[in-house]
């Protein structure tokens, strides 16, 4: 049920032009309210035993070696002593 009603508020939080009360110039107050589901949420999950886990990134050489585009990163960057920036190219 948190769940939902935090989808909820942040489908309506996306949909408004700001979020920026310009009469007081502070933020809205369902700003701060999403913020409370969300630590809820949180506690929620952590009494569950369901802790977030970071997403796996793969290093450039994975990623070029599993999209097949490792033949076209023959070129690097190199750094001359001038501090300007040339290309290289291993060929």
């Amino acid at each position: 049920m948190t769940k939902l009603m935090l989808d909820s508020v942040n489908a309506w939080i996306v949909a408004q032009p700001t979020l920026i009360n310009k009469r007081n110039k502070t933020i809205i107050a369902v700003v701060k309210d999403r913020n409370s589901l969300v630590s809820v949420l949180r506690t929620l999950l952590g009494d569950l035993g369901l802790e977030p886990k970071a997403k796996a990134i793969p290093t450039l050489a994975e990623y070029l070696n599993a999209t097949g585009k490792a033949g076209s990163a023959k070129e690097t960057t190199a750094s001359t002593t001038t501090g300007t920036t040339q290309h290289v190219s291993s060929n």
